[in-house]
């Protein structure tokens, strides 16, 4: 059977929907189904792609009302003999669930966000959506509120490739080495789409605080592209903290960022859908500090296998690094837990099980 999953947006996007629809066709591949990713030809998910043996069709839609994009489409189910299409963005709703009706194959919406849909929009998946997969049961809540069929919606946490994000495969030494982190010194870091509702700013802020607090061997380190990127740098020139602050930009590398981190933190100040960089964090044994909102509470249970925070309260944050930086029974609790609770949970392979659970095969 063939399943096309578009991730057709810009270039150079990258954020947790990017990384699911890899995993998720990385997870299909390996239970036997034909996968082909729907994507730019130039992006970022094109290369993983490759990089991943994944087969690609050259795909850009641009907006819902994309003609080229949508023909595009029509042509990779023709050519593939496609049976299902998966559809991740929300603008893509309206477009590719109309085609697919006209084409006669089936649809499934990955809901990875928070917000309410509209009321025409509830009507279109209720009628022609096979399924509506939320990626966490904060996501599922949201989709019910917004009069989503009950028995339409189904709860699949992200899952992610335990295989790549495994710490016996790491040298972490060479890769603190290349980052240019000395001996003794405690690396935090973060990786997120640079914005402000990722808590970006607040995080910085936490930072200044236990630098001030006699912790003049930390290091802060940022992994992602985005429009506070200058921003950031400007305010730690202005705390006088730029010669402590690492600004990676996008990486491929993640398994090994996460290996030389000491403390992983996301502080997001807007709703999580899931949090898919908290689990990858916790696959690679590096202890998770984060923020309680939408389904980051369903990865962390607080004081268990992490530590949860306020949103916006770059006190309690700090402290709560503090506390896993020192407390060094608590932090070797918190790699185990975080490791076993991927493993049981949140796995690629249960992840691509249970979605072939919503293709209803005629």
């Amino acid at each position: 059977m063939s399943i096309l999953i578009l991730c057709a947006g810009s270039p150079g996007r990258w954020s947790g929907i990017e990384m699911h629809c890899l995993s998720l066709s990385k997870g299909l591949k390996k239970l036997g189904y034909d996968v082909y990713i729907g994507c730019h030809k130039d992006g970022y998910v094109k290369k993983q792609a490759v990089a991943l043996g994944l087969k690609t069709k050259n795909i850009r839609i641009a907006n819902a009302v994309d003609i080229l994009g949508l023909i595009k489409v029509a042509k990779a189910v023709y050519d593939a003999q496609i049976k299902y299409v998966v559809i991740n963005y929300g603008r893509d709703y309206w477009p590719i669930i109309i085609l697919s009706k006209m084409l006669n194959i089936k649809s499934i919406v990955i809901r990875h966000q928070m917000n309410r849909l509209k009321n025409k929009t509830n009507r279109l998946l209720n009628r022609y959506a096979g399924k509506v997969v939320a990626v966490s049961n904060a996501v599922r809540d949201v989709l019910l509120k917004s009069d989503i069929a009950y028995e339409k919606v189904a709860v699949i946490h992200n899952g992610i490739d335990i295989e790549r994000f495994n710490p016996d495969r790491v040298n972490v030494n060479d890769v603190r080495a290349e980052l240019g982190i000395k001996d003794g010194e405690i690396l935090i870091g973060t990786a997120c789409r640079l914005k402000k509702e990722k808590g970006v700013y607040e995080l910085l802020e936490a930072f200044n605080i236990l630098y001030k607090q006699n912790n003049a061997n930390i290091r802060l380190m940022y992994v992602g592209d985005g429009p506070e990127m200058v921003g950031l740098k400007e305010r730690s020139v202005e705390l006088n903290l730029i010669s402590k602050i690492l600004l990676l930009g996008y990486r491929d590398d993640m398994e090994k960022l996460y290996a030389a981190m000491d403390v992983f933190v996301l502080s997001s100040t807007s709703y999580e859908s899931f949090g898919l960089v908290i689990a990858e964090a916790m696959a690679m044994k590096t202890p998770v500090v984060a923020t309680a909102t939408g389904g980051v509470c369903e990865i962390i249970e607080h004081n268990r296998n992490g530590l949860l925070v306020d949103i916006k309260d770059v006190v309690s944050l700090a402290n709560s690094i503090e506390r896993l930086i020192k407390d060094k029974e608590l932090y070797n609790k918190f790699i185990m837990a975080g490791r076993k609770m991927v493993e049981e949970r949140f796995t690629q392979e249960k992840m691509a099980t249970a979605f072939v659970k919503c293709l209803v095969v005629e």
